[in-house]
């Protein structure tokens, strides 16, 4: 290769990585969500989580004091229920 060579791909190597577009920095002063709606947020999405931890862990016990045919036979209503909605 001769020293011409050499340049041209140096200017396209260069041209290529500055070509790709830098994004727009965020102002660190700029809050999308005060304290306490973050904290209203995440309380919200707690209480849901409880609620369906504590359902599961119903149907759960139910499930475990019923025999087998019971236990085939709410399934089956549980999934009628669930194709219905």
């Amino acid at each position: 290769m001769d020293k011409e060579e050499i340049q041209n791909v140096d200017t396209v190597v260069e041209e290529v990585a500055t070509a790709e577009p830098t994004p727009a920095p965020l102002p660190k002063d700029e809050k999308k969500y005060t304290e306490s709606e973050v904290n209203e947020i995440i309380g919200k999405n707690l209480a849901q989580w409880k609620a369906t931890q504590e359902k599961e862990q119903s149907e759960a016990k139910k499930l475990a004091k019923m025999s087998a045919d019971e236990k085939s036979n709410t399934r089956i209503n549980s999934s009628k229920i669930r194709l219905r909605n």
